[in-house]
């Protein structure tokens, strides 16, 4: 029989993801953090009873953190155990469908902009491969066309600049991993992606690592390198242009 249903809103600082037999993807275990089973006292019906959590996300912040949960404490040996399942992460990750049904009409507009963009893009770099680049307008119409797409571009960077995420795309910028079989011990680095290259910081010694690399951190043993925490953002920083993060 279902019961009364409790809605309520909360901030949230970051996100996490719990990894269970059945988890292999970043996607796969947001979604299943994001609906769990409580267990508790019921005051209608006297006793305990199962309660069916299930979050949605309102609104986006700019940059997002999620929580690799690795470390889990181990009742019959009294200490923390570490996770080691393969967990992979994609380079854009996509939080449309862990938002809220009005969050999702909201982001339709920044989609849409950012899809069409993508689309663009794509159908340019196919002219380009071709060698397409005659056309029948007149200079004047030409630099008319152009003026109109300025003028709407700079409309679209206004509406996507404003706070927050409009899209629900994101860009992986930073890891920290985590080397060890001791919740308490092992070795943590960082890796961060500058202009476009990713660096590996390791205690005072700084490197440029291939993107491959990067990719290779998702899990499988606990003496190498495991995801622990993921940091995502919605655009690139001022330095480099800041140009909003779109669909791969």
């Amino acid at each position: 029989m279902l019961g009364r249903i409790q809605t309520r809103f909360q901030r949230f600082g970051g996100l996490k993801c719990h990894i269970n037999n059945q988890s292999s993807t970043l996607e796969m275990g947001l979604t299943e953090s994001m609906s769990e089973k409580l267990t508790k006292n019921s005051p209608s019906l006297g006793r305990e009873a199962v309660y069916l959590k299930e979050s949605k996300l309102q609104k986006l912040p700019e940059y997002l953190a999620v929580h690799l949960v690795r470390f889990y404490y181990k009742a019959d040996v009294k200490k923390k155990a570490k996770v080691v399942r393969p967990i992979s992460f994609p380079m854009t990750l996509d939080l449309y469908t862990l938002c809220s049904e009005a969050n999702k009409k909201a982001l339709e507009k920044g989609r849409s902009i950012l899809a069409g963009r993508r689309d663009e893009e794509v159908e340019k770099r196919r002219k380009a491969k071709q060698g397409a680049g005659a056309s029948s307008s007149t200079e004047m119409e030409v630099d008319e066309e152009d003026e109109e797409k300025k003028a709407k571009r700079k409309e679209e960077d206004e509406y996507l600049s404003t706070s927050g995420n409009k899209s629900a795309w994101y860009e992986l910028c930073g890891i920290i991993t985590h080397k060890g079989r001791d919740a308490d011990g092992g070795h943590y680095v960082a890796w961060v992606k500058h202009k476009g290259e990713w660096l590996l910081f390791d205690d005072a010694k700084v490197e440029i690592v291939r993107e491959e690399k990067v990719k290779e951190v998702y899990g499988g043993a606990a003496d190498n390198h495991l995801a622990y925490l993921l940091l995502y953002r919605s655009r690139k920083p001022a330095s480099e242009g800041g140009a909003v993060c779109g669909p791969p």
